[in-house]
């Protein structure tokens, strides 16, 4: 007798589990994102809202750039990712949730001549030596900074190839170059360097979060449901009166 109770009871304990997983209430879910995301406002408040209401939703967080990104969305080894879509259109099977603004400055030594300046034009830095991102990392920032230089009619003197983000700005600082760079790494801290805005048209720019239009998956769906309250609950809360 006892031995059949056991097993009644783990049969509803097994079907309840499973309810609560095709509700969105239980599992695990895989998120990518960019390197500067974690450097974004709405990140940290976005992903405790998430893990507050659904904490038994296993959450596996990857540090992927765009493209690799999105090829492991398209084969489904991840659900959502936060991405920086340059010239990249969401097309029939992804969608693409703007979530928050994030230009591209210019990172440079302080002491440059450029320092002087509020905002900088990509024509300032038509002579400057760039530290950038490998073409081959997967980042569309690499493609982004080309055209901006090609559209100033220069084309860019690469001095260094990086794939880390802090690499660049303290290589900035030792004067190797200058780099292009998210806004958000302004607040990275790092000695001896300063960040200006640019003020050519194309570098507003922003990070958008991304998921599969046909998505079965509940913990995904509810996901993104809290990326759009919360955006909702920010833009209501910039249009306060001060």
């Amino acid at each position: 007798m006892q031995e059949a109770k056991r097993v009644l009871t783990m049969s509803a304990d097994a079907g309840e589990h499973a309810r609560r997983a095709e509700r969105g209430e239980e599992g695990e879910l895989s998120i990518g994102f960019t390197r500067s995301v974690p450097y974004a406002p709405f990140f940290p408040k976005l992903i405790n809202a998430y893990r507050t209401n659904f904490p038994e939703v296993a959450l596996r967080m990857h540090e992927m750039p765009t493209m690799k990104q999105l090829e492991a969305i398209n084969d489904r080894t991840l659900d959502l990712g936060f991405i920086r879509p340059f010239g990249i259109a969401s097309g029939d099977a992804l969608e693409f949730m703007p979530v928050e603004d994030d230009p591209l400055y210019v990172a440079m030594p302080s002491s440059h001549s450029l320092a002087i300046l509020p905002v900088v034009e990509m024509n300032d830095l038509r002579h400057e030596k760039l530290v950038m991102f490998p073409h081959d990392d997967g980042t569309t920032l690499h493609t982004k900074i080309l055209k901006l230089c090609r559209d100033a009619d220069f084309d860019p003197k690469v001095a260094m190839e990086v794939r880390e983000a802090p690499t660049i700005i303290g290589l900035v600082a030792a004067s190797c170059g200058v780099s292009i760079l998210p806004s958000l790494f302004s607040v990275t801290g790092i000695q001896g360097v300063c960040f200006r805005p640019l003020a050519n048209p194309g570098t507003d720019t922003n990070i958008v979060l991304v998921s599969r239009k046909a998505e079965a998956n509940q913990a995904a769906i509810k996901f993104r449901q809290a990326a759009l309250q919360l955006i909702g609950s920010e833009m209501h809360t910039a249009e306060q009166p001060a």
